[in-house]
């Protein structure tokens, strides 16, 4: 088997892996927010909103991006290893102190005591992160998703069950925080267990310097892009309340927990991939162009069913009282389109080493996305607020194009990779307007006319795309072999 073979082989099992892990989560996630929607109210997921801005702001400096430095590093040793954990361990011992010191000004800033208290339980998740952060970086630098991705379904499973039965025995928000510290304690112990590697007591400060030198770049961009990306949730939460706060979430997750599990789960396996090839550009575009289509092949219907069907979906799967969701769903679908096929780029930038790149366009977006928030909220309040988050994400584009001039390859070919689905999600669309308007389907109860519209728009996107793009379809397929490894040897 050549390299390129044994490379495409391991990459396809491992992002098969990632994928039916994120699949599994999300599914799990689904049928537990479903339920706990009727049992908790949107002020319950407003708070809690609330507190995850805070919890994730402080987590983003919880490794000076020395887990994906460690990942980038083609000759890690034992020292970098052992650095990288107790450099860890003291950042996640410091971002516990911060979260609880800094949880009254949060409650001041949000109008709500609960807060305070919320952050001081969730402040034990940083420590417990920091202990397996090694762990799990040495999984995924081997492209071991298979573990991983038990472990993250398990954890799901736990954070899950222990929600609802506190939910059921009256303990509103608190359930939600009791489910996400045991998930974390669940995934620390497992990751330990899983890798035998144990630190040793070894501190270099030559190579902190060195894998710090690599990381910040991410550190400041990832830090800019959470900025950019819960803005909306800032500005909402600060400005309309708890309640409204609890509505735009629900929007807002829905599509892009999609978005953030299909590319998310590529996308990890792709880092790693792509730094083994990251001397060779044509490689690299190819294998990201690759990437791109199929995470459009897998996005891009499930979202334009999404906008279509949005008002029977909420009343179907949350209930009535979610209906406020519904508009800003609908303009928050075509968010998590463009995000999906956009958001994998920066894995590029890692992998040639330049994330400084990827920091210095955060920086140019951070002040046009607080500008789009502040007018929306102004005049249109959540709905608005989605609208200011579309016209940001479209013009990400501009970095997309960015990276294809850095690595001379032409940008028509990323139009063309994202054509197929786009094409037979407008096909799609078209023709689930047209049997809408038949009698029968309007007369039908939203839950039955939920299930037509997604039998007849999925079989039509398939047929679509067989027949209209048979090469599309082949690659597809030839993907699944790789997954399942029934390609010979």
């Amino acid at each position: 088997m050549s390299e390129g073979e044994s490379l495409t082989r391991q990459a396809s099992r491992g992002a098969a892996w990632s994928l039916a892990s994120n699949v599994a989560v999300s599914a799990i996630s689904f049928i537990g927010t479903a339920i706990l929607a009727r049992m908790l109210t949107p002020k319950d997921f407003g708070l809690m909103g609330m507190a995850a801005l805070v919890t994730s702001i402080v987590s983003l400096f919880g490794n000076f991006g020395l887990g994906a430095a460690l990942v980038q590093k083609k000759d890690a040793t034992e020292e970098d290893f052992s650095t990288a954990f107790w450099a860890n361990c003291a950042t996640g011992a410091a971002l516990m102190f911060i979260c609880v010191i800094g949880s009254p000004l949060a409650s001041l800033f949000f109008h709500e005591k609960n807060v305070q208290w919320i952050l001081i339980l969730l402040s034990f998740n940083f420590m417990l992160a920091a202990l397996c952060s090694v762990h799990s970086t040495r999984i995924l630098k081997r492209v071991h998703m298979k573990p991983m991705a038990l472990i993250e379904v398990g954890g799901r499973i736990f954070r899950v069950g222990i929600m609802l039965v506190a939910a059921f025995c009256g303990m509103s928000f608190w359930s939600i925080v009791i489910g996400m510290i045991v998930e974390r304690l669940f995934k620390t112990v497992a990751f330990i267990i899983l890798d035998p590697w144990r630190p040793g007591y070894i501190f270099s400060m030559q190579k902190f310097r060195e894998m710090f030198r690599f990381g910040r770049n991410i550190l400041g961009g990832e830090f800019l892009a959470y900025l950019n990306v819960n803005m909306d949730f800032i500005v909402t939460g600060r400005v309309l309340g708890a309640d409204l706060l609890g509505f735009y979430q629900m929007a807002y997750n829905l599509p892009h927990l999609l978005k953030d599990y299909v590319s998310g789960s590529i996308g990890t396996v792709a880092f790693p991939v792509f730094c083994k090839v990251q001397d060779d550009n044509d490689r690299l575009v190819k294998g990201y162009l690759k990437i791109v289509k199929f995470i459009a092949l897998a996005t891009f219907p499930v979202l334009a069913g999404l906008v279509f069907t949005a008002h029977d979906f909420i009343f179907v799967a949350y209930g009535e009282r979610w209906l406020p969701a519904v508009v800003p769903l609908q303009i928050l679908c075509f968010c998590a389109a463009f995000a999906s096929v956009n958001s994998i780029v920066g894995f590029l930038l890692y992998a040639k080493g330049r994330p400084d790149l990827g920091f210095k366009w955060e920086c140019v977006r951070l002040p046009a996305t607080i500008i789009a928030i502040l007018i929306g909220v102004h005049f249109g309040g959540i709905v608005g607020v989605a609208w200011g988050m579309l016209v940001i994400e479209f013009f990400s584009i501009v970095m997309v194009w960015l990276i294809f001039r850095i690595l001379n390859n032409s940008f028509s070919r990323y139009w063309s990779a994202i054509l197929p689905a786009t094409v037979a999600c407008g096909v799609m669309t078209g023709a689930l307007v047209s049997i809408n308007g038949i009698h029968l389907i309007n007369g039908m109860t939203p839950w039955l006319r939920l299930i037509t519209e997604f039998v007849v728009g999925t079989g039509i996107y398939v047929l679509v795309i067989v027949f209209g793009f048979k090469t599309v379809f082949k690659e597809a397929v030839d993907f699944v072999k790789h997954s399942s490894g029934r390609t010979s040897q």
